[in-house]
């Protein structure tokens, strides 16, 4: 990201000839808008920018292959293709939108399978995306194999998680006898939102609300299958994701307010309030979680 702050990144963004922005900083927060995405350095809280799009974005993935952005915006019935390759002259511009009446339809979700991006709800897909030449096909197709992976769902190798309902189960992904298997129900201190897996360690993170309006994140040992820790959030959570510092993110919509969790050292390390026009709706899942410790073999005698 460039140094510009506040409303000269913004324009920047918009309105800055090829090549204009400096070197990116490698961990980037996005967070939509009505009418834009944003892009943040949680580094530098007041350097952001937006990328204007056409209409209010309801669903969106970020392909780290190609290192493009899919969004998805009914209202406009469209789905349009952004750039974020670093050091790229087409930085943050659309490179290619697609339109139909078929993508007015809500609820759906981008699902990544092989090498092709799915808009699809259920097993019935609208749209099929090749990341690598950007071209899309629309229409109405019924694949078995959808959904490949639900939002709600997550398999590590002490089981597979799934948060539905307001109720958060473990199920061993490879049963060594045969039959229906019933699933454990792992015990949450309140009603859960969303859930990051960390693989590498072994755990999960789940937001929380609580009655009296704040949140909180469980931190859950997915070997023992419960909770271990909570981390208290002062406001409520719209979202959760994973920065690619392997930090969490945190959005809090009605307060305009965004929390950058630390979990190697277990403690907030920024929290802030977007200088940027209007009311974020949710964060874009652009990092991954933090690597597994690495394994210092024993010396042989």
């Amino acid at each position: 990201m460039s140094r510009l702050t506040g409303l000269g990144l913004a324009l920047a963004l918009a309105l800055a000839p090829a090549g204009a922005l400096a070197a990116p900083s490698g961990c980037e927060l996005l967070v939509s808008y009505p009418r834009a995405v944003a892009v943040i350095d949680p580094n530098q809280v007041n350097d952001w920018g937006t990328i204007p799009v056409p209409g209010t974005v309801e669903a969106a993935l970020y392909v780290k292959e190609q290192a493009i952005l899919l969004v998805h915006e009914p209202d406009v019935q469209e789905l349009a293709i952004v750039d974020l390759k670093p050091f790229s002259p087409t930085r943050y511009q659309v490179l290619a939108s697609y339109r139909s009446p078929e993508l007015a339809r809500k609820g759906l979700r981008f699902v990544q399978s092989g090498l092709r991006v799915y808009l699809a709800q259920g097993r019935t897909a609208l749209a099929i995306v090749d990341p690598e030449s950007l071209l899309a096909k629309l229409g109405v197709y019924t694949f078995d194999f959808l959904p490949i992976v639900a939002i709600d769902q997550v398999t590590l190798r002490e089981g597979q998680f799934s948060l539905r309902d307001g109720q958060l189960t473990a199920e061993d992904p490879h049963p060594r006898e045969p039959g229906p298997h019933v699933p454990v129900y792992i015990r949450l201190s309140d009603r859960p939102l969303e859930m990051l897996a960390d693989p590498g360690h072994s755990r999960l993170f789940v937001s929380l609300t609580k009655p009296d309006g704040t949140g909180a994140i469980a931190v859950i040992d997915a070997a023992q299958r419960q909770q271990v820790r909570e981390i208290a959030v002062p406001w409520p959570i719209t979202s959760i994701a994973w920065l690619d510092s392997g930090e969490i993110a945190v959005l809090s919509a009605p307060r305009r307010r965004v929390g950058v969790y630390d979990t190697k050292l277990g403690r907030w390390a920024r929290i802030w309030s977007p200088g940027i026009p209007g009311r974020p709706t949710r964060l874009i899942a652009a990092g991954a979680p933090p690597p597994a410790p690495a394994v210092v073999p024993e010396d042989e005698p």
